[in-house]
């Protein structure tokens, strides 16, 4: 039963635990109760839960269907499950933003924000002296990340359909990012690293 395709696509109890740790990581450094906590680590996790799960997902479903990956129904799921809350809490939180701190408005920030383009924005100000905008929309830049991820990783699968090949591209990717990071930390750029996809897809 274990080794069954359904046991190994099914709910994995221990990813609750690793996302109690993440929340609380990020809430304690937030919070500055452990200064010398890592708060980015607690949202590495989040990235490493999420890309697993729907890693999983698109596996599972490739498995069960026994044919390659349907793009346009995966990405309406994504864009069903994903933008209806990012749009509610822009439509109440942006006005109340404008209207109590009208000094922090950055239409770019926010433009960019909505449009999962957020850690760009956050590379822009660290690095390019953009307006920084409002803190209260700022960790949408994680949500750009992830949503990234979605866009690279169902094309990828059905470029390289066999194991072997996504073993490469994902050996490949990972050194690539490595390799990126170090440029970019030696090249004095050390904001891509945080937030660039480039750097965070291994």
């Amino acid at each position: 039963m274990i080794n069954s395709p359904v046991a190994r696509f099914g709910y994995v109890y221990g990813l609750d635990g690793l996302r109690l740790l993440a929340v609380l990581i990020v809430v304690i450094r937030h919070y500055e109760v452990v200064m010398v906590l890592p708060g980015g680590l607690g949202v590495s996790i989040f990235f490493f839960i999420s890309g697993f799960l729907i890693s999983r997902l698109l596996l599972a479903e490739e498995h069960k269907s026994n044919r390659p990956i349907l793009l346009k129904p995966f990405y309406i799921r994504r864009f069903i499950r994903l933008l209806p809350p990012l749009l509610l809490m822009g439509v109440v939180c942006v006005p109340l933003l404008f209207i109590f701190y009208p000094a922090d408005f950055s239409l770019i920030q926010i433009a960019l924000s909505f449009v999962y383009l957020g850690n760009i924005v956050k590379f822009g100000a660290l690095v390019w002296g953009w307006p920084e905008g409002y803190q209260a929309i700022e960790p949408l830049w994680s949500l750009a990340v992830e949503e990234h991820f979605y866009l690279l990783l169902p094309p990828a699968l059905l470029l390289f359909k066999s194991m072997r090949s996504r073993i490469g591209l994902f050996r490949l990717s990972r050194g690539g990012a490595w390799f990126w990071m170090a440029l970019a930390v030696i090249g004095g750029c050390r904001p891509t690293v945080r937030g660039g996809v480039d750097c965070l897809v291994f």
